[in-house]
């Protein structure tokens, strides 16, 4: 029978899922301990806090790399514009622009007519089953070639009995009034506001976490969709070849900015409400308000002004309201004051500022500067406008199709449109022919990972950096990088490992059976990286064995620990019992912390940012934003976590000055691990996995476009062929065809499994 202690306990223990097996050691399970801050008010998580220190020291080390005062002449400016186009259509994801398909398939599917225009009801695949659905209005009477606007949508969502009429038909009244006037204009939808109907919240909503490993982004899609709409608009006999001008307004603007920034031909750009700086979007958080198809994903550490910069020298106005929540004012300015910097080498009267009062609103102020613009920049003229912006049509009558076409690549264009790289090795003719050329591979992997977790810069030729950063894109090309664009580094940091102090400025420790267990805190350049705990034997002299181990620990050591340094928390878990009770939960506790080392050396437990004391919900509604931040900046958190344990390897091995130790994790670090081993490999001397899924990039595992050059499977190929590896499903691994190829080349072997 059970007794009313086993009871207490059982209670204890089925609160909190252990994963201690993996690390082949004896596992205790133990109460969850509530954080410093409820989930119910994450931002006063100390977690959160964290990381807000971590994303605004990047933001403003992003803000200096990307300050466009350093072009002091055109020149270098011109240099540079290359180098980012190809770093922009690589962090949107785009296809190759040299190689898009001549056919547009266009297909007109009807007409509408108003007193002086004509509107055609399109369709066109900007690539195979990828639709596009727009309405082009056009003057009745044209005698020449006219300017044509590319008018892009925003968030204007049309439907009648549950059927998407496209956002096409929200916003009419704009390429209404430019036919009006004397242009060509054609209005398109967007993926997933447009007939055919897509997604653009994979983060925000659908739990879509491949999109960044992929490198994947609707605003790519959205992009590549307005290229393609100006490579059917110069086509067309009526249309000034040399006279393209977009706009669009929310989403709208945003995608203005990319398919102006890529494609030149487009003379004039006037994006409204569609950009901020990233001060605006990670520090003071408004990117909650944003979904992902207004982010690029920023593998090259950029800053908006650099995406808004790729303009320059062509006309720019830049539209906005005063009030409006989602693109402050405070920031737009910031942005244009950036850009003046630029214009002012030459071009000057090419960049013009509007705001008018309001919030995040299509107002006929703003239209009538937009419209302004485009008459002094492509019509060369400035007249008296007489008529305002207004819907001509029912939007019914504005939709395209009858029937959406049962070839379309719509729906599931975010699994398709970034090729991912499969295994490099994935075929016997890719397999590598000899050492020389597999170690060169294992470098280029080791770059690729190097540069995700820590985060790239864009390295403006003028940067002081630019040297290294030209001869890191010549090193990466040599290693076989999929992509050899000049990065700058980022500069060295600063490492510190000091005692943890309680607020009576005591250190945190706890003695207790010849052993002791103490807090510390791994510091790069001053702000936390990971927790450490460090396990060892009273009497242990180092100078005769200064062996360590780091173990990645999963939650529920520090759980163990929590308990440990506050055993009142065991009330707040409802265990009422008596000291006895108690005292086991605690015993048990201690138990489990000393479980993971051995008297002849010191180990040390190390919980990165997002773990351990640091932990938060990356999944509650406050955590997802944070945890996209993480990406605009050019991070990602799990990038961080490995970056955090790296750090802390460093820094042990310089307090024990020691070469190399032994690397171990559970089942929820060993992914993290092996990243980490594979940044420093000559400072692991073995490494010790649970298991590793072969899936994990696809599953949550962030770094950004990391499965454009590689999977999981490489990594871990690269990391055996240099340390020796113990990995419970490393059968699994040793079947694929890379592992056969390599094997004498490769130390892995199975762990043995000790628990569930």
């Amino acid at each position: 029978m059970w007794n009313r202690t086993a009871l207490l306990l059982l209670v204890v223990l089925a609160a909190a899922p252990i994963l201690l097996a993996p690390i082949a050691l004896a596992p205790v399970a133990l109460a969850p301990v509530a954080l410093a801050q409820s989930s119910s008010n994450p931002e006063g998580n100390p977690g959160i806090e964290l990381t807000r220190r971590a994303l605004s020291s990047r933001v403003e080390q992003i803000e200096r790399a990307n300050d466009l005062h350093a072009f002091g002449t055109q020149e270098p400016w011109s240099l540079a514009q290359e180098t980012l186009r190809r770093q922009l259509a690589e962090m949107l994801g785009l296809p190759p622009l040299e190689s898009r398909p001549s056919q547009l398939h266009a297909v007109t599917t009807g007409t509408l007519e108003h007193e002086d225009l004509i509107v055609e009801k399109i369709h066109f695949q900007s690539s195979p089953g990828l639709y596009v659905t727009g309405n082009l209005y056009r003057p009745k009477q044209i005698d020449k070639p006219l300017p044509a606007i590319l008018y892009v949508c925003g968030h204007g969502q049309v439907k009648e009995n549950g059927v998407s009429l496209g956002n096409k038909t929200h916003y009419q009244h704009h390429p209404a009034w430019f036919a009006r006037q004397g242009y060509i204009a054609m209005a398109i939808d967007t993926i997933q506001l447009g007939e055919i109907e897509g997604i653009h919240h994979g983060l925000y909503r659908f739990n879509r976490w491949d999109w960044p490993s992929r490198g994947y982004t609707p605003a790519g899609v959205e992009t590549w969709n307005a290229i393609r709409a100006v490579d059917y608009l110069v086509t067309r006999p009526e249309v000034d070849a040399s006279k393209i001008g977009i706009t669009g307004r929310s989403g709208g603007g945003a995608y203005s900015w990319y398919a102006a920034a890529i494609d030149p031909r487009i003379r004039v750009a006037v994006p409204v409400a569609g950009v901020t700086d990233l001060r605006d979007q990670i520090i003071d958080q408004v990117v909650r308000g944003h979904c992902d198809c207004m982010f690029f994903n920023n593998r090259y550490g950029w800053d908006y002004t650099t995406l808004c910069a790729m303009v320059h020298p062509r006309a720019l106005l830049i539209g906005n309201t005063d009030e409006d929540p989602i693109f402050p004012l405070r920031g737009v300015f910031r942005v244009q004051q950036q850009l003046r910097t630029l214009y002012a080498l030459e071009s000057k009267s090419n960049l013009g500022i509007q705001w008018t009062t309001g919030g995040h609103e299509d107002t006929q102020e703003l239209q009538l500067g937009c419209f302004v613009w485009f008459d002094r920049h492509l019509l060369g003229t400035q007249r008296k406008l007489q008529r305002i912006a207004e819907p001509l049509f029912a939007k019914a009558d504005l939709k395209v199709f009858e029937s959406l076409p049962p070839d379309q690549r719509v729906t599931d264009v975010q699994d398709w449109f970034v090729p991912i790289a499969a295994s490099a090795f994935g075929t016997e003719a890719q397999l590598p022919m000899d050492r020389a050329s597999w170690d060169l591979r294992c470098e280029a992997i080791r770059l690729e990972i190097s540069q995700a977790v820590h985060g790239r810069l864009p390295g403006f030729p003028s940067d002081k950096q630019s040297a290294g950063a030209l001869e890191t894109a010549q090193e990466a090309h040599a290693l076989g990088a999929s992509q050899a664009i000049p990065t700058a580094r980022s500069p060295q940091t600063r490492l510190e490992l000091i005692e943890t102090q309680d607020r009576g400025a005591q250190g945190v420790r706890v003695s207790r059976d010849d052993w002791e267990v103490t807090q510390l805190e791994c510091r790069s350049d001053s702000i936390p990286c990971a927790t450490l705990l460090r396990i060892r034997a009273w009497g242990h002299d180092e100078s005769i064995d200064p062996s360590v181990q780091i173990v990645l620990a999963d939650e529920s050591l520090w759980k163990a620990w929590t308990i440990t340094t506050n055993p009142q928390s065991l009330e707040s878990q409802g265990v009422d019992g008596d000291g006895l009770v108690k005292g086991q939960i605690l015993g048990e506790a201690w138990r489990t912390l000393l479980a993971q080392t051995a008297a002849n050396q010191t180990t040390y437990l190390v919980f990165p940012e997002g773990r351990g004391p640091w932990a938060w919900d990356p999944t509650d509604k406050i955590g997802l934003h944070w945890r996209r931040s993480y990406l605009l900046a050019g991070w990602s958190l799990e990038g961080r976590q490995v970056a955090g344990i790296a750090s802390s390897i460093e820094a042990v091995l310089a307090e024990h000055r020691i070469d190399r130790c032994r690397l171990k994790a559970g089942a929820q670090m060993s992914v993290h691990a092996l990243h980490a081993a594979l940044l420093s490999p000559d400072k692991i001397e073995s490494l010790e996995l649970h298991s590793l899924d072969p899936e994990a990039y696809s599953k949550g595992f962030v770094l950004i476009g990391i499965l454009r050059f590689c999977e999981l499977q490489d990594v871990l190929a690269a990391v055996s062929s240099r340390i020796p590896t113990k990995l419970r499903n490393a059968a699994s691994y040793r079947k694929l065809p890379l592992f056969e190829h390599l094997e004498n080349r490769l130390s892995l072997e199975p762990l043995a499994s000790t628990g569930p």
